[in-house]
């Protein structure tokens, strides 16, 4: 091991943790070729650029953090082949374009922070897909339409519900008489701010 990375028996580099820690640069095309990477966390930098589209070899990747970057351009369509994903947590960047219904595939998604980027377009329904979602975060974003009724229906229900596994935190710009995503089921988004 050394300093924010951790290495497997065979001496393959399983974790990238840097964080806090100024950061600069951009994610080169060869973190493609670390294929044994099961936890990236780079957050709190100053890292640019788009995120490469090689992540999608990244088959046993569990978490991504790239969260309070510059990183820019849309998300990579080789990210949605990433099953094993856990946590996606790209809030406070530059990011762009819609949220791919591609999103759907990863069924194990229990964590999505992106916020405060610049994403447009809907929320697709293949979020209500997620059985084992715990937090969805959205606001701050350009994000319009419905929230979808699929994904309220995952809302932790005071004990009814498994909170271990039950949707116990849902934010999107449904806020004010400027709000862009509207909540329609009862209870659904729990944290409304008003859009920026």
């Amino acid at each position: 091991d050394w300093c924010g990375n951790t290495c497997n028996e065979d001496m393959c580099l399983t974790e990238i943790q840097i964080e806090s820690n100024n950061q600069k640069g951009f994610i080169a095309d060869e973190i493609g070729e670390l294929t044994n990477l099961v936890d990236i966390r780079l957050e709190k930098g100053e890292i640019g650029g788009t995120i490469p589209t090689t992540i999608g070899k990244l088959t046993k990747l569990n978490f991504l953090d790239l969260d309070y970057q510059v990183l820019t351009g849309t998300l990579p369509n080789g990210l949605w082949s990433l099953t094993e994903l856990t946590t996606i947590d790209l809030n406070n960047n530059k990011l762009t374009g819609t949220i791919d219904t591609g999103i759907g595939n990863l069924i194990n998604l229990d964590f999505v922070q992106m916020q405060y980027n610049e994403f447009s377009g809907s929320i697709p329904d293949v979020f209500g897909g997620f059985t084992k979602i715990e937090k969805v975060q959205l606001e701050g974003n350009n994000l319009s339409g419905a929230m979808p009724n699929s994904l309220c229906s995952h809302r932790c229900v005071a004990g009814i519900t498994n909170t271990d596994s039950c949707l116990s935190r849902l934010r999107s710009d449904c806020g004010g008489p400027t709000a862009t995503v509207s909540c329609s089921a009862p209870d659904c988004c729990d944290d409304c701010p008003m859009p920026v």
